[in-house]
């Protein structure tokens, strides 16, 4: 790991520059469970939300949408998947026969 020194001769982590990487905000169901997502992630997962969040004409306009009526359980499964570009099935028999 790198390390700096600080001005009183200590070191330090050096800190992770992440400024780069774009998220966007999901607020989902009537409690407004949010995930962050990363912007890049999301738009290669869908083309709706590429369209839904490039269509804003401000650059550093705060990119959030909300899925009042959607489950936030069921679409914690839909992100995981979207990250791990694979789909379980029994994920949403399982929250289906729960619910």
């Amino acid at each position: 790991m790198s390390t700096s020194k600080t001005p009183e001769g200590s070191t330090s982590p050096k800190k992770p520059k992440f400024a780069h990487v774009k998220t966007v905000t999901l607020y989902v169901g009537k409690d407004k469970v949010d995930f962050q997502v990363h912007e890049d992630t999301l738009f290669e997962a869908s083309p709706l939300f590429r369209k839904a969040f490039t269509s804003e004409p401000e650059e550093d306009s705060e990119q959030v949408w909300d899925f009042a009526d959607d489950d936030p359980g069921l679409f914690g499964h839909l992100i995981a998947c979207i990250y791990s570009k694979s789909f379980n099935m029994d994920i949403f028999e399982d929250a289906k026969s729960a619910g």
